[in-house]
């Protein structure tokens, strides 16, 4: 997991220091979540929930700070084959700090489809899995953090400013 050292946008120095894994348990192991502003590596044997929790910070890094979030957008750089976002769906769709969100959303009626943003608010970048596809897939992040006319032409459905970034995974 990479989050970018210093954000895109000023931000306060009050701001979150702390991303939530959306895992209370563990982010008390963590002491509050995952670091900020570092990166970050996790390791683990094969479906040890490496994936799961990447996916979870994808969502948790859109979720406001007073949440644990990042209140931004994310970057999941995907290596092996196909991204997993039938599992990020299912992930929006019943995790209970999405649900509360959304009932927020909708009580404040500010947005009609909050949890459609989840997705959105995702830029997926899928790799071959060699170091030519990753190096590709890093020029492609660099324009959209970059901010450059290419950002549109990649990225049209990321609003907000890319808060995290995921790469899943480098062996």
């Amino acid at each position: 997991v990479i989050v970018p050292r210093e954000p895109l946008l000023p931000l306060s120095r009050s701001v979150n220091s702390k991303l939530t894994t959306l895992c209370p348990r563990l982010d008390a192991w963590l002491r509050g979540g995952v670091p900020t502003r570092s990166v970050t590596e996790i390791a683990g044997e094969a479906g040890s929930a490496k994936t799961q929790l990447a996916l979870q910070l994808l969502i948790a890094a859109q979720l406001p700070r007073a949440m644990g979030g990042l209140d931004g957008a994310a970057v999941y750089v995907h290596t092996e084959g196909r991204a997993p976002l039938s599992r990020l769906k299912q992930l929006v769709a019943s995790h209970p700090a999405v649900r509360a969100f959304v009932e927020t959303k909708t009580k404040t009626k500010t947005e009609p489809e909050p949890e459609h943003d989840f997705l959105r608010g995702v830029y997926v970048v899928e790799t071959l899995d060699d170091p030519d596809g990753l190096w590709t897939a890093l020029a492609s992040i660099a324009s959209v953090l970059g901010g450059n006319k290419q950002r549109q032409k990649h990225v049209s459905s990321v609003e907000r400013p890319v808060r995290l970034i995921v790469v899943d995974s480098v062996s």
